[in-house]
């Protein structure tokens, strides 16, 4: 069992442990022993506040495999993505997760794709529409809102 003593200048460190009471000296010595009250009280004197999650991308699925896919995609610099002699296209176009990623984003109208005369054994060349608003995950742009809700429900459907 943890208790604390503090003060409204009181600063924890963010890994502090939740204690089951709090003493606050400046409150005349009163005692907070709700759980509910306790988190509060705490939270507003971490030394640094918890960061809000902004994204379009729940914190559960921010180390799954496709959306690390997604984001090394949407920060390549080339303009266009196609299978052949350029290695990074190769690991992207590829790897497990493109094919849904690339059903989601024509879906939601975020890929052109184009048959271009080409040496090699796909001329077929993708770009991706919207690369930064999607990096950013951009809720503003009923696209991206849409995309990312699309891609979501498919994670979370495969567990």
């Amino acid at each position: 069992m943890i208790s604390l003593i503090g003060d409204e200048a009181t600063r924890l460190p963010n890994t502090f442990p939740l204690p089951s009471r709090i003493r606050d000296v400046s409150l005349d010595g009163g005692q907070i022993v709700d759980p509910v009250e306790v988190r509060s009280w705490v939270e507003a004197h971490l030394s640094e506040r918890p960061r809000e999650v902004v994204g379009l991308v729940p914190e559960r699925l921010q180390e799954h495999e496709a959306i690390q896919l997604l984001q090394r995609t949407l920060r390549q610099r080339q303009y266009w993505l196609r299978r052949g002699d350029d290695i990074y296209s190769n690991r992207i176009l590829n790897a497990a997760y493109w094919p849904l990623l690339e059903r989601i984003l024509t879906d939601n109208d975020l890929i052109k794709s184009e048959v271009r005369d080409a040496s090699g054994t796909d001329a077929r060349f993708l770009h991706i529409k919207y690369r930064e608003e999607l990096l950013a995950e951009d809720a503003g742009n009923e696209q991206v809102r849409a995309f990312y809700r699309d891609l979501v429900s498919e994670l979370d459907e495969d567990g």
